[in-house]
């Protein structure tokens, strides 16, 4: 199935429905894997109220969310994996597919077309 049509059958905000997907968490925002990876080990960090922007998470939630990246970061190294990406997606982006503010945790991973090799410039 398709990421997209699997949006369609769910719930009106997939992430609100944290608990069918919570894999760590806390009062606050829960750690998960992604439905639709871009990568094998591609984790969500997520906040459990439903948050349209960066701008709408209170200090509590940034405090889950930094101990969740933590811990993400932390089992991504134990599966052998030495860098991450931390990806946010904020405001009216095309590219977000389910409107409520999360973290990709991507490893191993260079997102886009970004220069990487900074030595040449």
């Amino acid at each position: 199935m398709l990421y997209v049509d699997f949006l369609k059958e769910v719930c009106e905000c997939p992430f609100c429905d944290h608990d069918k997907y919570k894999f760590i968490g806390d009062e606050h925002a829960f750690l998960t894997y992604s439905l639709a990876p871009y990568h094998p080990h591609h984790l969500l960090v997520i906040p459990k109220k439903h948050r349209l922007s960066i701008f709408d998470i209170s200090q509590e939630e940034k405090g889950s969310i930094d101990v969740l990246l933590s811990r993400g970061m932390h089992l991504l190294r134990e599966l052998g994996y030495d860098n991450f990406t931390v990806l946010i997606r904020e405001g009216n982006n095309k590219a977000r597919s389910v409107e409520h503010m999360h973290w990709h945790l991507i490893p191993n991973t260079q997102i886009g077309n970004l220069d990487t090799d900074h030595f040449k410039r």
